[in-house]
C-alpha cells in the first residue's frame, strides 16, 4: 500500500509539472530572418506583478499610440550591422530602428543563450556601445518555466560612450533572469491569452573611465505565449514587452505590444475636440472638461496605475455636442492615475498625478 501511495504522489507531481506551460529553445530562440512587428503602447502603464501561478494580467485598457509610432524588429546577420566587429561571434542580431533601441547581438549554444552586448541611443546625447566581449552574458538556459532563473554574476566588457569623445570605458555586471508567474493575458478587444509566461530581467554595469563611473541599469519584462497558447501572435516574441534602460538616473521607457490596441488620438479626434484634466498635479478637487463634434454615447472614468477603475465619472451618457465640464471630489491616495474618455467606442487618455 505505501509502495502504490508513494507511486501516486510521483505520478501526481509529474502531471503537476507537466501541465506548466513552457518556453522551449527550438520554439522561442529568433533566427536570421525572422521579423517582428510591433505596436508602440502607452509607456505608463503598469506591468503588473508576478510571483506565482495561475495568474491574470488584466492589460485591456492598454492604449497605443497610433500607426505613427509604430515600428518592425528585425533578425539579421551581424556582419551586416554597422558595429559587426565588436561582436564576432555573434549568430543574430536584434536591430531596432535607431530611435527605438539599437541593436542587440546574441548567440546561442546548446541550450544556453548569451547576449554579447548592444548598442543604445541616449535622447539628446548620442549612442552608447556596450561590448561583453570578455565573458559572454547569459540570458537564458531552456526549457523556462515557472519558477526557473538563470544568473550570471561576473559580466565584463568594454563600453564604447561616442557622444564623449569617443570614451572607452571598462564594465562591470551582473543579470538575473526569472520565469516569476505565469496565466492568463487579457487584451484590449477581447484577445485572452491562457498559458502566458512572465519573464523579468534585470541587468546592471558599471563602466568606469578617465571621466568617471556611468551606471547603466536595465529592466525588461516580457509576457510570452506558449506552445499550448491560442493565440495568432508569434510565439517567438513577446506579446507585451515592457522596457526601461537607465543611464545615471536618466531614464527611458517604452512598451510594446504584437496584439492591437486601442490607439487614442487618431481615432477619437474626429469626435472630440478637446480633453483636459485640471489641475495637473492634483491637490484637491480634479476638474475634467471636454467637447465634442457630434452627440455621442460618454463614458469617463479614473484607473489607478495597475489600470483598475476607481471611479466612473460618467457610464455609457448621450451627450449632445459642444463643451461639458465634471468635478471629481479628490479622495484618493497620491500616485500616478489615468483619466480615460470613451466616446462612442474611441478611447483617449490623460494622464493624472494626484499629490
Amino acid at each position: 500500500m505505501k509502495a502504490i501511495f508513494t507511486l501516486f504522489i510521483s505520478v501526481s507531481i509529474s502531471l503537476t509539472i507537466i501541465a506548466q506551460p513552457q518556453l522551449s529553445l527550438g520554439d522561442i530562440t529568433p533566427v536570421v530572418g525572422d521579423v517582428y512587428n510591433v505596436f508602440q503602447a502607452d509607456s505608463f502603464y503598469s506591468p503588473g506583478v508576478g510571483g506565482s501561478a495561475n495568474m491574470t494580467w488584466d492589460f485591456r485598457n492598454l492604449n497605443g499610440y497610433g500607426q505613427a509610432y509604430d515600428y518592425t524588429v528585425n533578425y539579421v546577420t551581424p556582419s551586416s550591422t554597422p558595429d559587426a566587429s565588436y561582436f564576432p561571434t555573434s549568430t543574430v542580431a536584434e536591430s531596432y530602428p535607431s530611435n527605438k533601441g539599437g541593436t542587440t547581438y546574441f548567440k546561442t549554444s546548446g541550450n544556453n543563450v548569451y547576449m554579447d552586448g548592444f548598442t543604445i541611443t541616449v535622447s539628446g546625447l548620442g549612442s552608447v556601445l556596450v561590448d561583453i566581449n570578455a565573458d559572454n552574458e547569459l540570458i537564458m538556459t531552456y526549457p523556462f518555466t515557472q519558477g526557473s532563473s538563470v544568473s550570471d554574476a561576473t559580466i565584463t566588457g568594454t563600453a564604447y560612450f561616442f557622444f564623449v569623445g569617443p570614451q572607452t570605458a571598462t564594465i562591470s555586471g551582473n543579470a538575473t533572469t526569472v520565469a516569476d508567474g505565469y496565466g492568463t493575458l487579457l487584451m484590449p478587444y477581447g484577445d485572452t491569452i491562457k498559458d502566458v509566461i512572465r519573464v523579468l530581467r534585470n541587468e546592471s554595469y558599471t563602466a568606469t573611465s578617465t571621466l568617471g563611473t556611468t551606471t547603466i541599469n536595465r529592466t525588461n519584462i516580457f509576457f510570452y505565449a506558449t506552445s499550448s497558447s491560442t493565440t495568432t501572435a508569434n510565439k517567438k516574441f513577446p506579446l507585451v514587452a515592457f522596457y526601461e534602460t537607465n543611464i545615471n538616473g536618466n531614464s527611458t521607457k517604452w512598451v510594446t505590444s504584437q496584439l492591437t490596441m486601442i490607439t487614442g488620438v487618431e481615432e477619437v479626434s474626429e469626435k472630440i475636440e478637446s480633453f483636459k484634466v485640471y489641475p495637473n498635479p492634483a491637490k484637491e478637487n480634479i476638474y475634467v472638461n471636454f467637447s465634442l463634434t457630434n452627440e455621442a454615447s460618454v463614458s469617463v472614468t479614473l484607473k489607478n496605475g495597475l489600470g483598475q477603475n476607481v471611479s466612473t465619472i460618467l457610464s455609457s451618457t448621450q451627450l449632445n455636442n459642444g463643451s461639458h465640464n465634471y468635478s471629481i471630489e479628490n479622495t484618493f491616495a497620491s500616485g500616478v492615475y489615468f483619466l480615460e474618455i470613451d466616446v462612442d467606442g474611441s478611447k483617449k487618455v490623460e494622464k493624472l498625478i494626484i499629490e
